[in-house]
């Protein structure tokens, strides 16, 4: 019974737990938020809370922003950014909801969904030593990130971002017709968007039908680290990730993040 109490009290103590982040992501990142955002407006600034869900999970009180800026095309945007994740963590969802939107204009509903996707970014590592060095992420992402000024090809030059394209068919589609939709949605984005880096699959079965680097499709059966991947039963999307990386080494910044 005392060890049951014990073990009650413990959990009460984590979880009750909480991390205060209360460093201002507006004056830490002023200068990037200038570069990408331009003319930017602070409209709100609020405290905010996450509860612990699980016991030796932390509560957390962080800051959020809602920012204004405009872009090149005169559209009004609001940039959310939060001081409890790493800077990426708030302008990779920012990315995808404005690149997908324009992506969408060109292929219509075919595809079930379309989102970006970063090859570099697989572990939380990689987020810390962005976090850490505000310096490199300047540095890569600057080009990519460049909200005011964003086009269908700018996330695409020198980055480790790729495009994927989702289609979910009804089960009275043959094959034919599947492949049919598949390769006009393919053309009008490679039309669009000459450098596109994308993995074009379908949920059902997870099969694959296409993979792009800047714009040329690439066979990964023909790459040297093919025959390893099958033997160590690593799916294709982790070797296409990889190769995307390989093509742009200098954002792995993994060895700056201090022990």
């Amino acid at each position: 019974m005392k060890k049951l109490s014990a073990l009650f009290l413990v959990l009460i103590i984590l979880s009750g737990c909480t991390r205060e982040f209360t460093e201002d992501y507006t004056v830490k990142y002023k200068d990037f938020l200038d570069y990408t955002l331009g003319d930017w407006t602070v409209l709100n600034t609020s405290n905010e809370h996450n509860k612990a869900i699980a016991a030796g999970d932390y509560n957390e009180n962080f800051i959020a922003w809602e920012i204004a800026y405009e872009d090149n095309e005169g559209n009004k945007q609001i940039f959310h950014m939060e001081n409890d994740d790493p800077l990426l963590n708030s302008i990779g969802p920012h990315l995808n909801a404005l690149y997908t939107k324009k992506i969408r204009a060109i292929v219509g509903d075919a595809p079930e969904s379309i989102y970006l996707n970063n090859s570099n970014l697989s572990g939380s590592m990689m987020n810390i030593a962005y976090d850490e060095n505000p310096d490199k992420l300047f540095e890569n992402y600057k080009d990519i990130y460049k909200f005011k000024d964003i086009t269908l090809q700018s996330v695409f030059d020198n980055s480790p971002l790729y495009l994927i394209v989702n289609f979910d068919f009804p089960e009275a589609l043959t094959d034919g017709e599947e492949l049919k939709i598949v390769n006009e949605t393919k053309e009008k984005i490679l039309a669009s968007v000459p450098n596109v880096n994308m993995m074009i699959k379908r949920f059902e079965g997870g099969k694959v039908f296409d993979y792009y680097i800047n714009g040329e499709k690439i066979f990964l059966e023909e790459h040297a680290l093919y025959a390893e991947y099958v033997e160590k039963g690593i799916g294709d999307k982790y070797l296409f990730e990889e190769i995307l990386r390989n093509t742009v080494p200098h954002f792995d910044i993994e060895f700056l993040v201090e022990d």
